[in-house]
């Protein structure tokens, strides 16, 4: 089972010198405090910038950190230069120039460079995708451009390490299923790479363990 957090944000706290303490008021490094409550798995997002929050500069040393401690790493590729979620899907401005084709290269050679780069155990293409991502390329419709971004990903994440296990991630649950069955074709861990951030603010517990049930292969 996997048990973890996201901790993304923990470079920037560090440098503005917090102290993580443990339960009994000790100083303590963070990610040891997370190793030893019984974490096993660090979620970190990725931008697609050269340096600072969220690059390869700002990840190679805290994934480091990471593996040092024996937890597994999953990285979350917003390919945007900055936050993605389901109101904000643009692609990065290095891109916005690029025909559609060189903008799946682009993304299959950004993940594969991330992959090899960091050797994550599992990779999230794209984050909260229910509308698609890399606006205007990848928007979720008709023109099959979404499902060709996400492949393009998937195969960048797969060339660099065939076995890291590679995610999608739609955000909440209404709805999730017409999501899933538009990208079911796709080889995401033959349906078992599927997550979805639940909220139960407003379905019933019986409503979302329906939903749930339906994901999961040969339900």
């Amino acid at each position: 089972m996997l048990r973890g957090a996201d901790f993304s944000q923990l470079p920037k706290i560090e440098a503005e010198n917090y102290a993580y303490l443990s339960a009994d008021s000790v100083p303590a490094d963070p990610l040891e405090l997370l190793a030893s409550s019984g974490a096993n798995v660090v979620r970190l997002k990725v931008w697609n910038n050269p340096t600072g929050d969220g690059s390869l500069a700002e990840l190679r040393p805290l994934v480091a950190r990471i593996k040092a401690l024996d937890m597994t790493v999953m990285l979350t590729l917003h390919y945007s230069n900055t936050w993605a979620d389901p109101g904000a899907q643009s692609a990065p401005t290095q891109w916005a120039t690029l025909t559609f084709e060189e903008v799946l290269d682009s993304v299959e050679n950004f993940t594969f460079r991330v992959v090899r780069t960091l050797e994550p155990e599992y990779v999230q293409i794209g984050n909260e995708i229910n509308h698609g991502f890399l606006h205007p390329f990848g928007v979720r419709d008709e023109s099959g451009h979404f499902q060709r971004l996400l492949l393009a990903g998937l195969q960048g994440a797969h060339r660099a390490d065939s076995t890291c296990q590679t995610l999608l991630h739609f955000a909440g649950y209404d709805q999730a299923s017409a999501f899933f069955a538009s990208v079911d074709s796709l080889p995401y861990e033959d349906g078992k790479g599927r997550i979805a951030k639940s909220g139960v603010f407003e379905k019933a517990l019986e409503a979302l363990e329906e939903e749930i049930e339906s994901l999961l292969p040969n339900a």
